[in-house]
């Protein structure tokens, strides 16, 4: 289950993200959208086209699964001022995202959605209700680093869902309860940017069952629902492993974040590995010297320095210095590891809504300034 979170979180932090400025069309370029080829087809290729959907509703007439579904919409202030090139980047995030954790879409429109877990690609001790979270968490922790950030609501429910061929269609069409309840809980749900469902599905939840939920009394849904942070992990829980033949019978604990990502299970395997020792290494090095040991690691160290990238001796000041990182080596590559907390300071508007305070931007020593659109976040210095 680790290694299913480790890869959706790897695979989310090295996707290459697309500014919003670089999905501007350019000078010159049509900004209407695709036409559909059957417009411009010619008489045979309508004749074919119609053959095959006839055969498509003769094979797949209707069918029945349970599923979990999510439903994602843009909220009504972003439906009103969103530009085109910024709603072909939230298409080309969702894209992206469902094929890192492994879903499809059942049906797309330019203001909203509905996904579901593709059967093809399951992962051993993750249930749809696991992945189908995770991507909710992903699209709106995406969405909220946007500058502005883009009001996505996202809701998710396991039930019936069904499948009809209707005539003159060439996909498949989608309804039935998972749909139904899923769109309700994106619509009302209490803010944009978190992942909102009825307490029946965070039941299924299996990696991230210990997840923390809010819980609010929800008055159009008419029922108790939950809401999750984006930016939410599951908290610790001890394991306890069996004990060796010859360890007698006390066993022995093992703590680790089943839902946390990558580096924060560094952080918790680094402890009791070698980092110690090569942390007491680096803190006896100059700038000249770490900067070497960086590169005998195969550290490119020309890139530091460049664009937003921090320096070499920026670097070994915040490691050596400030203590606010440090960097570990698992499976001979090295990581920086900072042991942060994200801090939600929560204050209601005069209308009783809940704002949450970001930090909008970064001011660089340079005087340039970085958007950032994130929590409140305070770094732990570490103690040696």
């Amino acid at each position: 289950m680790r290694a299913w979170v480790e890869a959706v979180e790897a695979a989310s932090r090295d996707r290459a993200r697309t500014s919003l400025v670089s999905e501007r069309p350019a000078e010159g370029e049509s900004s209407s959208p695709l036409r559909s080829s059957a417009l411009s087809a010619s008489a045979a290729n309508v004749t074919t086209a119609s053959s095959i959907i006839t055969k498509k509703t003769t094979e797949w007439t209707h069918f029945s699964k349970i599923e979990c579904v999510l439903s994602w919409s843009l909220s009504k202030q972003t439906q009103a001022t969103i530009e085109a090139h910024q709603l072909r980047s939230v298409h080309s995030e969702i894209l992206a995202l469902m094929e890192i954790v492994g879903a499809e879409s059942l049906v797309t429109s330019a203001m909203h959605g509905l996904i579901c877990k593709n059967d093809e690609d399951a992962a051993q001790g993750v249930s749809d209700e696991d992945t189908i979270t995770r991507l909710g968490q992903l699209l709106c922790r995406w969405a909220a680093e946007q500058s502005p950030p883009i009001g996505l609501r996202i809701g998710v429910d396991t039930g019936e869902l069904k499948a009809l061929a209707l005539p003159g269609q060439d996909r498949l069409s989608y309804y039935g309860s998972a749909c139904q309840s899923a769109s309700l809980l994106a619509e009302s749900a209490p803010q944009d940017l978190v992942v909102h469902l009825f307490p029946e599905t965070r039941a299924k939840l299996k990696v991230f069952e210990r997840m923390r939920f809010t819980f609010w009394q929800n008055s159009i849904a008419d029922t108790e629902c939950c809401y999750l942070d984006p930016w939410e992990e599951a908290v610790e829980q001890t394991i306890q492993d069996q004990p060796a033949e010859d360890e007698g019978s006390r066993p022995k604990s093992k703590n680790f974040n089943l839902g946390s990502s990558a580096l924060t299970n560094h952080i918790a395997m680094s402890r009791t590995t070698s980092m110690s020792c090569m942390q007491q290494s680096i803190m006896k090095m100059s700038v000249a010297e770490f900067g070497t040991w960086l590169q005998e690691h195969g550290v490119d160290t020309s890139q530091f320095g460049k664009c937003q990238a921090k320096s070499l001796a920026d670097y070994h000041q915040e490691i050596v210095e400030y203590r606010k990182s440090y960097i570990a080596e698992r499976k001979g590559q090295l990581h920086r590891i900072l042991e942060l907390a994200r801090i939600n300071l929560i204050a209601k508007d005069i209308n009783g809504t809940d704002c949450i305070l970001q930090i909008s931007m970064e001011v660089l020593e340079d005087g340039s300034a970085r958007a950032r659109n994130q929590k409140l976040v305070f770094f732990y210095a570490r103690r040696y």
